[in-house]
């Protein structure tokens, strides 16, 4: 598992440093960077359950061959996830950052740490001698093992310094690479965050003089929240005064014409009647 070397790296430190395992190989970091990521989900399909704080307590040896007898069985057992190795493998696989004259390879994954993957004398196959540029990885060892040599930029450093005066082509470019790529942009990183925790320092050293300005501005925006909500509040009570007064205007509007109506038809209905009962007389004279 690539992620499981950097806590073996770690874990390496109190167990001797070494981690010795039989037939590991680079391709195997691509394929435990893919299964770990689907890791979850294919135990929830299968139902499994897994108890991390009783893996946690097993030898670093025992959780690191389970880790990989793991990867082979969905390797075998998975095709998407041997798909996806097939397919992507060679953009997931960690390359060694470099080589020394044994043939060692050193390895840097994403949490700064540096591994070293060691070689047995009768795994280097005869191709690196004194001077000559290694242009591929050694042929697999019968046997090689993992060590964590660098944490802190220190420890970098120190790695760099110990090849210093090599003339082999390498170990050479081993140093370059740390002095000249590693070691810049860890540096860097290391005073961006030392400038964060500054700048965190300070703002937390900010007197309470200032806090309480700002709790002001706080409670000032809150009270014009307030009254803006008094106020369409008030506008809205308006309005509704307004709309039912026009509507009792409108009844009231309505009622006197239809009593104008009733008082027009009554005055017409008595003055036709009038008529007829004043024509009746002249019939009768």
């Amino acid at each position: 598992d690539g992620g499981g070397g950097g806590d073996g790296g770690g874990d390496g430190g109190n167990d001797g440093g070494v981690v010795t395992s039989t037939g590991k190989r680079v391709y195997g970091v691509a394929a435990a960077n893919i299964v770990r990521k689907q890791l979850d989900a294919a135990m929830d399909a299968s139902n499994i359950a897994f108890d991390i704080d009783a893996y946690a307590e097993l030898p670093l040896v025992t959780r690191v061959a389970m880790m990989y007898e793991l990867m082979l069985t969905l390797l075998d057992e998975n095709d998407s996830i041997r798909s996806i190795v097939t397919s992507q493998g060679s953009e997931c696989c960690e390359y060694p950052l470099g080589f020394d004259r044994r043939g060692n390879m050193y390895f840097m994954f994403d949490d700064e740490r540096l591994h070293k993957q060691f070689v047995s004398r009768s795994g280097r196959g005869g191709g690196g001698g004194k001077g000559k540029r290694r242009t591929a990885p050694p042929p697999p060892p019968q046997e090689e093992g993992w060590s964590c040599v660098a944490v802190t930029a220190e420890q970098w450093a120190a790695v760099a310094a110990k090849y210093k005066r090599s003339k082999h082509s390498d170990e050479r470019e081993l140093r370059e690479k740390i002095t000249e790529q590693v070691l810049p942009e860890m540096q860097a990183r290391i005073e961006k965050a030392k400038r964060q925790r500054e700048q965190q320092a300070k703002w937390a050293a900010v007197p309470r003089k200032r806090s309480s300005r700002i709790m002001v501005a706080e409670q000032q925006r809150q009270q014009r929240e307030l009254e803006e909500q008094r106020r369409q509040e008030r506008e809205r009570l308006l309005e509704e005064e307004r709309r039912r007064r026009r509507a009792a205007a409108e009844e009231e509007r309505r009622k006197r014409e239809h009593l104008e109506k009733v008082l027009n038809r009554q005055k017409r209905e008595e003055e036709e009647k009038l008529k007829r009962e004043m024509r009746r007389q002249k019939r009768m004279e």
